[in-house]
């Protein structure tokens, strides 16, 4: 194949309203590719980035240890279920790790990993204090007081699920 490059000439004043394309091209090293897309440079003050470590690795693993075995047990892979088994996975590791990782991206000042890291963090603190039997959660919708999870339940804790579907993916 030859390399042929199209150049597309247009009178702008004869037909202002009418759309047209140009061909360009543009190339990057990737050494430049790396500098402006992967490490984006933003401008702060002071020396904090040096002093202060990158929280978004301790995000990483703390919505990965929380996520997978919940997905397990919702899946019900290997007879898992209840949700009452990871509740200590999802109110430390997807807890509290992410909302601390949020915290120190504020710091950092980067806002929208700020964002999503205390935004799923509070997901997994919810979804942790809904199937907590001290909370009541799920008792309170059944007539015998049992932690099963009854189709009243399900249909109400679902809508917080579908809103936070709507949220999460305008993000």
């Amino acid at each position: 194949m030859s390399d042929k490059r199209i150049s597309i000439e247009h009178d702008v004043e004869a037909q202002p309203s009418r759309l047209h394309r140009e061909a360009t091209i543009a190339t990057l090293s990737p050494e430049m590719f790396e500098q402006v897309y992967l490490a984006p440079k933003t401008v702060t003050r002071g020396e904090l980035r040096h002093t202060f470590g990158n929280p978004t690795p301790l995000a990483v693993v703390g919505f990965c240890i929380a996520l997978t075995p919940l997905s397990i047990e919702l899946m019900g892979w290997n007879a898992a279920g209840g949700q009452t088994a990871t509740v200590g996975a999802n109110w430390w590791f997807g807890g509290m790790l992410l909302i601390l990782s949020g915290i120190g991206e504020f710091i950092l000042g980067n806002t929208f990993p700020s964002v999503v890291f205390t935004s799923y963090g509070c997901h997994f603190l919810t979804f942790a204090s809904t199937y907590t039997p001290s909370f009541a959660a799920i008792s309170s919708f059944n007539s015998d007081g049992s932690q099963t999870p009854t189709r009243p339940f399900l249909a109400s804790f679902g809508n917080f699920h579908h809103q936070k579907e709507i949220y999460f993916g305008a993000c």
